[in-house]
């Protein structure tokens, strides 16, 4: 069960909506991101987690995101010849040749990346650890999944990850929502946070969030 107060909640986000409107017009659409800090949960003796959940509207307007996969993935998902999707076969990959400059300036082009399931282990040890480092590991595509169904998914999908800190930073809606729906992204995404945690919503301390160029606003 949420634990948000959702009339202070709305009245924080009215906030920062306005506060990206009035301000000096931007050449770009900023995200709406959380961000979390954990108390009495030890990262180093406590479960991490690498976690995604479907949130109900998309986090970002328009989504680049790249699947790496089999011959039959691949071109499954370019024939659905949908914008801002890019392909590359997994054999292809040996052609970076695990060169970490190129491999990093291809990944900034994208939001994130998924891949066949049964590539995830075969990744690393090809591209070596970039993908990791500049934290866009890619997301399984399970076996019996659609890719393409999962390719529009991702656009909504909101990642936890836990690592060394108590500290996550995420995006989980954009401010071409209106309030409303950015209430609901963020309810779905703390209450799906909330299970991952060992003691729910008691291992949360507190919760802030803020646009791209705004300020941040406390809601827990």
């Amino acid at each position: 069960m949420s634990k948000l107060d959702k009339e202070e909640v709305l009245k924080s986000i009215d906030e920062l909506l306005a506060f990206s409107k009035d301000k000096r017009v931007r050449n770009f659409t900023e995200t709406i991101e959380m961000q979390v800090t954990l108390k009495n949960y030890d990262p180093n003796k406590d479960k991490r987690f690498s976690e995604s959940v479907r949130l109900p509207f998309p986090i970002r307007p328009k989504v680049r995101v790249c699947v790496i996969g089999d011959v039959e993935t691949v071109e499954q998902v370019k024939a659905a010849n949908i914008e801002g999707v890019d392909v590359i076969n997994m054999d292809n990959l040996k052609f970076f040749n695990k060169d970490q400059k190129k491999i990093k300036k291809w990944a900034n082009k994208f939001h994130g990346f998924l891949s066949n399931a049964k590539h995830l282990r075969n990744i690393p040890r090809v591209l070596g650890p970039t993908l990791h480092k500049v934290d866009k590991a890619p997301i399984a595509i399970k076996p019996g999944e659609d890719p393409v169904e999962k390719v529009k998914e991702f656009g909504a999908l909101c990642s936890f990850k836990l690592k060394k800190t108590v500290n996550l930073n995420l995006p989980f809606a954009y401010v071409g929502l209106d309030k409303e729906e950015v209430f609901e992204n963020l309810s779905v995404s703390l209450n799906f946070l909330a299970t991952l945690l060992k003691k729910n919503w008691q291992n949360i301390k507190t919760v802030y969030i803020k646009s791209t160029m705004g300020p941040s606003f406390r809601i827990y």
